[in-house]
């Protein structure tokens, strides 16, 4: 088994475009040729100066999850103003989230050749930047009893859907960019994602402690939010600008065609390719008229980057799939009642931090190969009885006794660690494994849409099991918890 690293020299796309050219031969054989381009055939590419654009990545990054973790981190707020009629809110934001974000990555997938890059990054912002500012907005027209609660409550899942919509365009877009960069530009943008959770928990900590009032520190939470990703919007622009970028993305997309530059041909012994490596090479006949002919060319060619980095997907997948599965749902249903609606927002701190942590522990130079970081996944599923027992059979009455937040902490640090550690690190290193440097760009969306699918099903998995922990005899811990919304209607219509 061939071994990754996440050391060693920057990926300049190798120079070198690989082709099979099909012609007759006696018996009616192919000839398998390579078409080795030289690289005196390209321009020295520019450099990052000053890291500019490295530093935009991991902005970007953070940019693509920063309203999803602007809703995770304020499931106080969600759940102080839902709670009563819809008590599994907190397993139901993420699922809608995840499900509307696997749903259009998959169409991202569909679309990666027909779209360009930059309009969907720049259609993801315009997403974000709708759902962000509905949250005052609903706020605003609950407490003016213009909505009810139930309203309100199906206006918040549709604008987290909205959310989900842009993140599935845009986060696969980002990481087939960063796969056509060198690889510290792919640990660049998981360093960003990690980032934004840090960030986030960091500002509703700031929002919620400098005022009494829950409705006006979330709000100022979400105008924060806002106000991030128009800073986000300036550094795409400073991407899409940059001639470090355009070098580089040109250089992934050159055509395969040998008359289209400086090279020399040679054979390639049928040996010397795997199953997967001939299907990858097969090249897409733009000429055909059939449209069944280019769908078939179309998955063959998708099925042979999936036969490269098979491993490298299980890993990731199986690494989402448990974090979602445990976290925020059932993680955000601990109590402990000295620290009362603190809890959740301690908690998601506790998973963040060991979690951006280990992103860049994952920039030791150590050697993992595929099954080993399959493997490495696979364990993490030793985390699941014991934070489970955290809130069942109730979360007012778990096994593990919430009297002490010791367990609940170890745990919960231990999960984002491994969640940050196993899965960056194959998101980080895919790239090595695809030969052909004009499918990164695929490989990355595919990548993408295998860590969303994990995302999506942990996080279905998690709300089917809300049952299990008695979550409609939840209440707080406080005795004393005022409702926000009491006033509109004398029969509680509005709360």
């Amino acid at each position: 088994m061939d071994d990754v690293s996440n050391s060693g020299t920057e990926n300049e796309c190798e120079l070198d475009t690989e082709f099979i050219a099909n012609e007759s031969a006696e018996g009616g054989h192919r000839r398998r040729w390579r078409w080795k381009r030289s690289s005196a055939s390209y321009s020295a590419a520019p450099r990052d100066r000053g890291y500019v654009v490295y530093v935009c990545m991991v902005l970007a990054g953070a940019g693509f999850l920063f309203p999803w973790s602007s809703y995770i981190t304020a499931i106080d707020y969600f759940f102080f103003l839902y709670r009563r009629d819809f008590p599994q809110v907190s397993v139901a934001i993420p699922m809608t989230y995840l499900v509307s974000t696997w749903i259009f990555t998959g169409v991202n997938v569909s679309l990666v050749t027909a779209v360009p890059l930059h309009a969907r990054i720049g259609l993801g912002y315009v997403l974000f930047l709708l759902s962000l500012i509905a949250i005052p907005f609903i706020d605003l027209m609950v407490h003016s009893c213009v909505l009810s609660i139930h309203a309100a409550y199906y206006l918040t899942i549709f604008s987290i859907a909205v959310v989900g919509v842009g993140s599935g365009v845009q986060q696969s877009s980002y990481y087939g960019l960063a796969g056509m960069l060198p690889p510290r530009y792919p640990q660049a943008v998981m360093v960003g994602e990690s980032v934004a959770t840090s960030i986030v928990s960091i500002t509703r900590v700031i929002t919620k402690s400098s005022t009494t009032s829950e409705r006006f520190g979330a709000i100022a939470f979400f105008v924060v939010s806002v106000f991030f990703i128009l800073v986000c919007v300036g550094c795409q622009q400073i991407i899409r600008s940059s001639s470090f970028v355009k070098s580089h993305t040109l250089q992934c997309r050159q055509s395969s065609e040998h008359d289209k530059g400086g090279g020399e041909m040679e054979r390639v012994s049928d040996g010397e390719e795997e199953a997967g490596d001939q299907l990858k090479l097969l090249p897409v006949d733009t000429k055909q008229s059939s449209v069944k002919a280019k769908i078939k060319a179309g998955l063959l060619l998708r099925w042979g980057v999936v036969v490269e980095i098979w491993q490298l997907l299980v890993a990731v997948f199986v690494s989402f799939f448990l974090t979602l599965l445990l976290f925020p749902g059932l993680v955000s249903l601990v109590q402990y009642c000295p620290t009362g609606d603190w809890t959740p927002i301690l908690l998601v701190a506790v998973f963040n931090v060991p979690e951006l942590i280990a992103k860049w522990v994952a920039l030791l130079p150590l050697r993992w190969s595929s099954t080993g970081l399959m493997t490495g996944a696979l364990l993490r599923f030793l985390l699941v009885p014991p934070i489970l027992l955290l809130v069942s059979p109730s979360p007012s009455q778990p096994v593990i006794s919430s009297g002490t937040l010791v367990w609940a902490i170890l745990l919960v640090a231990l999960l984002g660690f491994s969640s940050g550690y196993f899965g960056s690190l194959p998101m980080i290193v895919f790239s090595r494994q695809v030969k052909n440097a004009q499918h990164l760009e695929l490989a990355g969306t595919i990548m993408t849409y295998s860590l969303l699918t994990g995302l999506m099903l942990g996080s279905v998995l998690a709300y089917s099991l809300t049952p299990l922990t008695s979550i409609a005899s939840h209440s707080p811990c406080s005795s004393n918890v005022t409702e926000l919304f009491n006033s509109c209607s004398p029969n509680a219509t509005y709360l």
